[in-house]
């Protein structure tokens, strides 16, 4: 999927976090602690904005299966961040021919699943659609065409996890790419605004450039 709406400087944020130099091993290490400092408030934090949001709606009272739902998703998100931060912590020194992070190979596919799933749900994808609505008066171009770069990134990506087999590097990386299109595409869907992007989507991003840098996809 080609992202064509870019920030003031002409490089959209995936292409910014690729851009980087890769973090020495102390810039992963400060990187971690700023991630698990965020980890630590970022369900109460979220949900708070939530019903400030609602409050000041005037809605609240309408809204507790949607809280309950938001709380969901901002759990899975907390612990799809843990999951990639574990994964940097258990890479092997040399050695990679054997199979990688067994134990938990398929909860984390199934959290990158949620995610996937989670741009089919009926209000994401009514949010999504005011979004493109948007960029199609600013674009200039018929909103179909944005509905259609919203099918295909779904379709590569829930091929992508169901490829994904297997405890080895080879899937791991499928998983990775996965993931990867998945922030990417938020971050189109917000315009690759800054101020309006989630910061964990940023941090998701940042965490893959390390792993596809430290971590071969072919073993040996």
């Amino acid at each position: 999927m080609e992202m064509d709406r870019k920030g003031v400087d002409g490089l959209n944020i995936d292409e910014k976090i690729g851009a980087d130099t890769i973090p020495s091993e102390k810039e992963i290490g400060e990187l971690k602690i700023e991630i698990r400092d965020y980890l630590s408030t970022m369900v109460e934090g979220n949900l708070r904005k939530f019903v400030q949001k609602r409050e000041n709606e005037d809605i609240l009272n309408k809204s507790t299966a949607e809280f309950f739902r938001k709380r969901n998703r901002y759990r899975a998100g907390k612990k799809l961040l843990h999951y990639l931060v574990r994964i940097i912590d258990d890479l092997p020194k040399g050695d990679m021919s054997r199979n990688l992070n067994s134990g938990h190979f398929n909860e984390f596919k199934k959290l990158i699943e949620f995610q996937a799933e989670l741009m089919q749900e009926e209000d994401v994808i009514i949010a999504m659609e005011k979004e493109f609505e948007e960029m199609s008066r600013e674009k200039k171009v018929n909103l179909w065409y944005f509905r259609g770069q919203m099918r295909s990134t779904i379709n590569e990506i829930t091929e992508l996890i169901r490829q994904a087999d297997g405890p080895v590097p080879e899937c791991y990386h499928k998983l990775f790419r996965a993931l990867r299109k998945l922030s990417s595409f938020w971050f189109y869907v917000r315009g690759n605004d800054e101020k309006r992007v989630r910061v964990t989507d940023v941090y998701i991003y940042k965490l893959l450039m390390i792993l596809t840098d430290r971590f071969p996809e072919t073993a040996g």
